[in-house]
């Protein structure tokens, strides 16, 4: 420490008796004492409102006025006064955040009332921009916490303990509409769970209390999708990831038409080489399922085994 710094601090001991920093004018308060009071009885009212929706209440009354507060000024007032914000205290977890649509996911929640009904929706948009959702209402124990792989739901689009419910019962919103994966590689699902601490049965205006966006994809890393278009043969070929060779599999829908491939993504993503084929309203193949011709399964069977990667 240099002379000056010691001279200077024990100036400033001698004049008010302490070494302690002096009162500073600081920045003026951004909020009045009414505001301070009216953050402080909002959050006491409704436990359940985030800083967000009381900044907003509180912005709502100073239409007159061009001064706006920000939700860090309604977290401090609320510190100050030994409140916490709705958001600092509820927790949902989704683990884990990124994975294949066919492995499980784990969802808890903490810090909501004891014995409360709160609502968990899950949501995602197709790749025509169709919104596809689900519902379920569960009772928080005597912790504040909800884990869907032992809490019951007691009502929304299913009940009982269902890990996977959210999922499982996506429904359109739009009647009709079926959800299915065309890019099945170079994208993924990104499924939206929204957590409000209350009983919702129609979709709420106000925000969540907590909510958290994952990724569902349809491919494991590495996973290789090639184009066949072999003589009459016309589909979709995927390969895991290594040499191999691997086992082969022929993946066919019934009724439906076209090429779907999100079944055999899945397929390679667990060991298998796998064609999706097609053999109607696809491509140059006819239109409608009139005759079968058995021969262009064989065809596309012999085309599978004289691959060099399967087995």
């Amino acid at each position: 420490m240099s002379p000056s710094a010691v001279a200077k601090t024990i100036k400033r001991y001698k004049e008010p008796g302490s070494h302690e920093d002096r009162p500073r004018k600081g920045r003026p308060r951004v909020t009045s004492a009414s505001e301070n009071k009216f953050i402080r009885f909002t959050s006491l009212r409704n436990c359940r409102l985030t800083a967000a929706q009381i900044r907003d209440q509180v912005n709502a009354t100073q239409s007159s006025s061009s001064r706006h507060i920000s939700t860090t000024t309604v977290k401090g007032t609320l510190c100050a006064a030994g409140l916490n914000d709705t958001e600092d205290m509820v927790g949902l977890a989704v683990s884990p955040e990124i994975s294949l649509v066919d492995e499980p996911v784990k969802i808890q929640a903490w810090g909501l009332p004891p014995d409360q009904v709160i609502t968990l929706a899950a949501w995602l948009k197709d790749e025509k921009g169709l919104i596809f959702h689900s519902r379920a209402f569960y009772k928080t124990d005597m912790e504040g916490k909800v884990d869907l792989e032992k809490t019951p739901a007691t009502g929304g689009d299913f009940h009982g303990v269902c890990p996977m419910g959210l999922f499982w019962a996506l429904k359109p919103k739009i009647p009709f509409k079926k959800l299915n994966k065309r890019d099945v590689v170079g994208s993924p699902f990104l499924v939206h769970i929204d957590l409000y601490s209350s009983l919702e049965f129609n979709v709420p205006d106000d925000c969540p209390a907590a909510t958290k966006v994952i990724e569902r994809w349809y491919a494991a890393p590495g996973v290789q999708r090639i184009s066949i278009r072999e003589g009459r043969i016309r589909g979709a070929l995927f390969l895991p990831p290594g040499e191999g060779p691997f086992v082969g599999i022929i993946d066919m829908f019934g009724g439906v038409g076209g090429l779907l491939e999100f079944r055999s993504s899945l397929l390679a993503s667990r060991g298998f080489a796998t064609l999706a084929l097609a053999y109607f309203y696809y491509d140059d193949l006819p239109l409608f399922l009139g005759e079968v011709d058995l021969k262009y399964f064989e065809e596309a069977a012999q085309f599978l085994c004289n691959h060099p990667k399967v087995s």
